[in-house]
């Protein structure tokens, strides 16, 4: 919900000001496809994740390694920097303790990438190395980072500390029941269905720059188009055009009240 309600979002405002001349930068690049935490982060929100690296992350890992006894342990120093970066990025959220819990969340996640991969430098023959370069340990990485973060939105969604912690407790099993009757059995299976199927999207599906690669590739005669990742492109046929009505009317027909983006508060 929150992936699509922002990507889309930034989709709508990079549309928007393309139709009056100026080029916004792209704000989502597929970030559940990311194989890290850190990877994640180059992918979500891109502009704010940027913004927070160049002028908080950067100047704090500065004055961590040339001000403070830090000097000598630079995975301490950074994963610190990470700590108090993110830390700040949840509380410019809002003031709820969910959205500092989330930000702390993160930081810990990423100093703990950056001493994993610290330590893993110094010992060039583990097999992992080798592991590192199949599909399989990609597709593991994706599915565990995947989870990671999923569990770091519960925080950030959830309305107070004490509902994200019974959301947890649901995600574990601890405060499960069996559904009651045939009608509640049906109703989780339509759920389930519906979460592998907006998943299967999300994972196999082009996003919106992969799609409009033809029309958002820079221009002139040393611009290279990136790596087709998908043979599916935006053209404008007459398939397309059909597409995108249906889709539209489908869109208009299922809007039963009024909605707001979940980022509009922020």
């Amino acid at each position: 919900q929150i992936y699509f309600d922002f990507s889309g979002y930034s989709d709508m405002a990079i549309g928007a000001a393309r139709l009056f001349g100026p080029r916004l930068p792209r704000n989502f690049d597929s970030p559940y496809e990311a194989t890290s935490i850190l990877d994640f982060w180059r992918r979500w929100h891109i502009t704010l994740s940027e913004w927070f690296r160049d002028y908080v992350f950067m100047p704090l890992s500065r004055f961590f390694l040339t001000r403070t006894p830090l000097a000598r342990a630079p995975s301490l120093a950074a994963a610190l920097a990470y700590l108090t970066t993110f830390t700040l990025c949840g509380a410019w959220h809002g003031s709820s303790v969910g959205f500092v819990v989330w930000g702390a969340y993160h930081g810990l996640l990423l100093g703990g990438h950056r001493f994993y991969n610290d330590r893993l430098s110094r010992r060039r023959e583990h097999p992992i190395h080798r592991w590192r370069r199949t599909r399989a340990f990609r597709l593991a990485a994706c599915a565990f980072t995947f989870v990671l973060v999923t569990l770091g939105w519960v925080f950030f969604r959830a309305e107070t500390l004490s509902r994200a912690l019974v959301v947890l407790e649901g995600l574990f099993g601890l405060n499960a029941r069996t559904p009651r009757g045939p009608r509640e059995l049906a109703h989780l299976v339509v759920q389930c269905a519906a979460i592998l199927l907006v998943l299967g999207a999300t994972w196999l599906l082009p996003n919106t720059d992969e799609l409009m690669r033809a029309e958002t590739a820079p221009a002139g005669p040393e611009a290279t188009p990136a790596p087709a990742r998908t043979p599916i492109r935006w053209k404008p046929t007459l398939g397309w055009a059909a597409l995108v009505a249906v889709l539209a009317v489908v869109s208009l027909l299922s809007t039963k009240e009024t909605t707001s983006f979940i980022y509009f508060k922020f």
